[in-house]
């Protein structure tokens, strides 16, 4: 069987660096996460001759754009690539002795209207998801919308906050996983993407298994249920519900009591389960170190066995892929919720 490789190529502001970052890198990490922190890249380069430092440091507005290569990874010939996107260079470093530059990338937009500019504006009878293709339109991003749910408003106010904030409280409110990368604005169903075939699997025997560690809580999380309430003034009369896994014991079960503002019953409702099982999917998490694997993203699923009550499938919140000559990937990710 032939060796197994793997390396990256790497574009600056549209030139191909790929030969000149080989001859001085150190380490490559491009981090992918699933949603509310933005995608980065980091690259750490030696520099005994001092280019780095002097006339090939990063400018303001500096655009990298990079992908993992791996070849016979699975079986002679195999050849996958992981596009990491384009980012904006964020927090270029330098450190001696030895002297270091660290180019650090981070795949928000440049574009300041969109994330620091505070707006205030008001749709009328709107949904949800053309909300979202408004903003994205201004901010000269793409929409990448994948969710059953596009619910309908009578009225949503942005009330002197940017576009990138009020986007982000908006899916929060909704449940939906929001993040900004490659150049585009990705809205997402997280409970559905739990449900998708795993992309890998790997037991506490598994020799591509490197570390691991899990944990569990059980103070804020396993509640039974999730109840919203709202006194509406206006209409004179509460408007509640209460979503619940199962028929609740009052003397056992906890349930999470939520004073929320809403404006019917089915958003009670709506807000109820997407509330549960936000605080209840904290419950099992695990942190793990693999063998490199191109398949392994943010919003994937892995399978892990013999791991005891901590067996099963989980949803990868975070997968930061790592290059130094060999390539692994660091997972963070939380047990899949049922039920929901």
């Amino acid at each position: 069987m032939l060796a197994r490789r793997a390396d990256i190529a790497v574009k600056y502001s549209g030139i191909d660096i790929t030969s000149d970052i080989k001859k001085d890198l150190l380490v490559f990490s491009y981090t992918d996460n699933a949603s509310e922190n933005a995608d980065d890249v980091s690259i750490l380069l030696k520099d005994n001759k001092l280019k780095w430092l002097n006339q090939w440091f990063p400018q303001k507005g500096d655009s990298l754009e990079s992908e993992i290569n791996t070849m016979n990874w699975r079986f002679d010939g195999d050849r996958q690539s992981l596009p990491c996107g384009s980012s904006i260079i964020d927090e270029p470093e330098y450190s001696g002795r030895p002297r270091v530059l660290t180019l650090k990338a981070i795949s928000i937009p440049a574009n300041s209207n969109f994330t620091t500019t505070n707006k205030s504006r008001v749709w009328n009878n709107i949904t949800f998801k053309t909300i979202a293709q408004d903003i994205a339109n201004q901010a000269g991003l793409s929409l990448f919308f994948d969710s059953k749910s596009n619910p309908i408003y009578a009225r949503q106010e942005q009330s002197e906050v940017s576009d990138m904030k009020f986007l982000a409280e908006l899916c929060k409110n909704e449940g939906l996983a929001f993040k900004v990368t490659d150049k585009k604005i990705v809205i997402f169903d997280e409970a559905e993407y739990e449900k998708r075939p795993s992309v890998a699997k790997f037991k506490e025997s598994s020799s591509t298994l490197k570390r691991y560690n899990f944990k569990t809580t059980f103070t804020d999380t396993a509640y039974a249920g999730c109840n919203v309430k709202y006194y509406d003034a206006a209409l004179g009369r509460n408007i509640e519900f209460l979503f619940a896994l199962k028929d609740i014991d009052p003397e056992k079960d906890k349930v999470y009591e939520l004073n929320a503002r809403v404006k019917t019953g089915e958003e009670a409702k709506r807000l109820a389960q997407k509330t549960l099982r936000k605080i209840n999917k904290k419950e099992y998490r695990t942190i793990l170190e693999v063998a490199g694997d191109i398949n392994i993203v943010g919003g994937s699923c892995i399978d892990l066995e013999e791991f005891g009550v901590f067996s099963g499938k989980y949803y990868v919140d975070k997968a930061i892929h790592n290059y130094d000559g060999g390539y692994s990937v660091s997972i963070e990710g939380h047990k899949v919720l049922e039920g929901y």
